[in-house]
């Protein structure tokens, strides 16, 4: 075991991958939690959500970074050695939907599977939404729900530690709203009670 700041550190290979976890784990309730889904995207987010905790944003709270499955290994590392006190850092877990739930706000981009999770948790949150190249779903997808009230906006271009760190200090402040959505999130059922009725009337 390797003290590693304010971490102490689990190193083994999966897959050609490292994954180090804090040994205090189980700190879930009101957490602040920022992710970047499961791809190799996403540094700049992490990096500038590092920098609005080094600087006081929301510092009575556990802050927990969840980096992509394939984000390269060497900014993995950069990221925790830059890590100040009271942060984890580790790879995406597949309990994901259950630290939202217990969270005080969420950070995070704005992919469908992560915006279907924010809004089955109903937390608070803040989405960065991919716009690279000409990619501009994300940004469409996010700016409705934002119309909705359901969620609060930064774009790409506009996103700094500064600019992350005021908009974080406001959000995760805000009194907890309980949203009356009227978005259905059981497109899973729903699509294989569709697919079954066609069958049945294909059937007859």
């Amino acid at each position: 075991m390797t003290a590693f700041r304010s971490f102490s550190v689990n190193a083994f290979f999966m897959n050609s991958t490292i994954r180090k976890t804090e040994a205090a784990s189980d700190r879930l309730a009101g957490e602040v939690i920022v992710s970047i889904g499961g791809g190799a995207v996403g540094a700049e987010l992490l990096e500038a959500a590092l920098g609005a905790r080094r600087s006081g944003t929301l510092a009575d709270r556990h802050w927990r970074l969840l980096a992509g499955r394939h984000l390269d290994t060497g900014i993995f590392e950069q990221l925790c050695n830059n890590a100040p006190d009271n942060v984890t850092i580790e790879w995406a877990r597949p309990d994901f939907p259950h630290l939202l739930s217990q969270a005080s706000l969420s950070i995070s981009q704005a992919g469908y599977n992560t915006l279907m999770d924010i809004l089955a948790a109903r937390c608070k949150s803040i989405v960065v939404p991919f716009a690279a190249g000409a990619e501009s779903e994300q940004l469409f997808r996010a700016r409705r729900f934002e119309q909705l009230e359901l969620l609060h906006v930064l774009e790409e271009n506009a996103l700094t530690e500064q600019s992350l760190g005021a908009l974080a200090e406001h959000v995760g402040n805000m009194p907890a709203k309980h949203h009356d959505s009227s978005i259905d999130l059981s497109g899973v059922e729903t699509t294989a009670q569709v697919i079954t009725e066609l069958i049945e009337q294909r059937s007859t």
